[in-house]
């Protein structure tokens, strides 16, 4: 199963998609792949290269940006959301993939699914970085329906199979 995974998202590297949504059953192994993919990433380049992140149970978009700069080692602390977003942007340039698990907590509201997608394509916008979810609801059928920031153009999904 994560074999063929795996293959997809070697693809997904040299694709022209920016983002790639991972969706399946609780327990199916997920978060310990993801946590692999970044070893393996920041294993073979010379820099760390992935950086891997939850998204918070609250979905406030703030905690999410907090919650990634710590994973960089940043402190983030005491910053309105402009400076958090200008020191992620000015961060992430240095990654090259982005994994984001639990992506089913962004399903809280559609308000924070725009918040989070409009945020999430100017980073990869402004750096060339990649994004991978990996979550247990799909994604595809709510970003077809809000046709946010043309996420659906510029993505790949990938349903697995216990």
């Amino acid at each position: 199963m994560f074999n063929n995974l795996r293959s997809e998202i070697e693809n997904f590297y040299t694709s022209t998609a920016d983002f790639m949504f991972v969706d399946g059953y609780s327990g199916t192994g997920k978060s310990l792949f993801a946590m692999h993919i970044c070893e393996d990433i920041n294993r073979v380049t010379i820099i760390n290269s992935a950086v891997l992140t939850n998204v918070p149970s609250s979905g406030s978009e703030k905690e999410f940006i907090i919650s990634l700069l710590r994973k960089m080692d940043l402190n983030p602390l005491r910053k309105t959301t402009l400076e958090l977003e200008a020191q992620l942007l000015l961060t992430i340039s240095q990654y090259l993939i982005l994994v984001i698990d639990d992506s089913q907590n962004l399903l809280i509201s559609n308000r924070l699914i725009l918040k989070h997608f409009s945020l999430l394509s100017r980073v990869v916008d402004q750096t060339n970085i990649k994004v991978l979810y990996m979550g247990t609801l799909p994604f595809q059928s709510h970003i077809e329906s809000m046709n946010i920031a043309n996420i659906n153009r510029r993505s790949i999904h990938y349903s697995l199979i216990a």
